[in-house]
């Protein structure tokens, strides 16, 4: 991961800091959506398949 840079804004002109976002911190956030959301609801199943395809 690489540290903040700042860019220009293509809105405003301004210069904001670009932030990198590593594919393990997005998985890790699902984890624990999924594990927060099954602690609330221990009965129920997830919507969607592994894929995020909805279910019947």
């Amino acid at each position: 991961m690489r540290s903040a840079e700042a860019v220009p804004s293509a809105r405003t002109g301004a210069r904001e800091a670009e932030v990198d976002v590593e594919p393990t911190a997005i998985a890790e956030a699902e984890r624990q959506a999924t594990r927060d959301f099954l602690a609330d609801h221990p009965a129920a199943e997830l919507p969607c398949d592994d894929r995020g395809n909805p279910v019947a």
